[in-house]
């Protein structure tokens, strides 16, 4: 249970960084902004279990970081196949 958790809770920081940065560099290639927002999401995840070395209670997991980026990488192909659908469809 606890990785549909990370997938879905990185799914959605995912999504909300390719929605910004596809906002804030439209003159930007859709494919820079989306795998930035990925490399920057995945990186986040894996620094928040290098993190958790240092809580008492908490494990660092390889696994978890792994649900992140598969999360992420749902969110992102996605928000891509949307925004590539919405362009052909105001041609």
């Amino acid at each position: 249970m606890d990785k549909f958790a990370h997938i879905g809770i990185f799914a959605l920081l995912a999504l909300l960084a390719a929605w910004g940065l596809d906002r804030a560099f439209p003159h930007w290639p859709r494919s820079r902004a989306l795998l930035l927002a990925l490399l920057l999401t995945v990186a986040y995840g894996a620094s928040d279990e290098l993190h958790q070395r240092s809580v008492p209670g908490r494990t660092p997991d390889v696994m978890d970081v792994a649900a992140d980026g598969l999360g992420a990488g749902v969110a992102v192909a996605g928000f891509g196949l949307w925004r590539r659908r919405l362009e052909a469809r105001t041609r």
